[in-house]
């Protein structure tokens, strides 16, 4: 496991396929190109990668590339996280100069970080247990606004979050962990 190592892009994308989708259905993905020039087919991440994109999850940096080999922070697999959540960036209005202490705020509200485990050393242990923190905080649906669609991109302003069901149940055989 490692887990004092660093945990990449790559890593982070193939570890909210698991969470969201599953083990069986994760590893069922369909192989093929990304929209993101770095990561071709053949890379072992591509189907994974371009899951989180199709979802909305991740967005590459905005040249045409994701990075796939590269260190993820605290915040940034936070915001993913939070994008696994239902959570919308735009609708939360994160963004642009300070989008970090945003995300910070808003990690710590759903559960999915504490103040310490953001501003900690972060690393693979790290990420796994933000990882089982999400697994245990809300969805979130957004309803009501108005939204209007540019180039195939919905916007929507106004809407309010109202939080889901936990993102997972565990079960066992004498109890259910909510």
């Amino acid at each position: 496991f490692g887990p004092t190592g660093n945990f990449t892009r790559a890593q982070a994308a193939t570890m909210i396929s698991y969470l969201t989708l599953g083990k069986t259905v994760a590893n069922a993905l369909p192989t093929g190109a990304t929209q993101f020039n770095d990561v071709p087919a053949t890379h072992w991440a591509a189907k994974y990668v371009q899951y989180c994109a199709n979802e909305g999850i991740i967005n590459g940096y905005g040249d045409g590339n994701f990075g796939p080999d590269a260190q993820l922070t605290a915040t940034q697999w936070a915001l993913m996280l939070l994008g696994a959540l239902g959570y919308n960036a735009q609708n939360e209005q994160i963004g642009g100069a300070g989008w970090e202490i945003q995300v910070t705020n808003l990690a710590m509200q759903a559960g999915v970080a504490s103040a310490d485990e953001l501003t900690g050393t972060f690393n693979r242990d790290m990420a796994a247990k933000m990882a089982l923190n999400t697994l245990t905080a809300d969805t979130v649906i957004y309803k009501g606004g108005s939204s209007v669609t540019v180039n195939g991109v919905q916007f929507t302003s106004g809407a309010t979050a109202e939080k889901g069901n936990k993102f997972y149940v565990v079960k066992s055989a004498d109890k259910t962990y909510d």
